[in-house]
């Protein structure tokens, strides 16, 4: 599962929305699931064109919230 370590690469292909996560966070959504706490995940899955995914600062200003 992808989370917020890949994002350091600056590989334009981990810019997505909402921003991948911690894996504690992750850890927790799978616990959240397995125990019902959460019925269902969604996302939803808007490609974007290629000028939105280069790579620089404004990658980082915007998916790079630990920054």
């Amino acid at each position: 599962m992808l989370d917020e370590s890949n994002v350091e690469s600056f590989n334009s292909n981990y810019k997505v929305k909402p921003v991948l996560r911690s894996k504690i966070d992750i850890s927790s959504l799978k616990k959240a699931v397995a125990d019902g706490t959460i019925d269902a995940i969604c996302s939803d899955h808007s490609p974007q064109d290629i000028e939105s995914k280069e790579v620089g600062v404004r990658f980082c200003s915007a998916w790079c919230y630990w920054l």
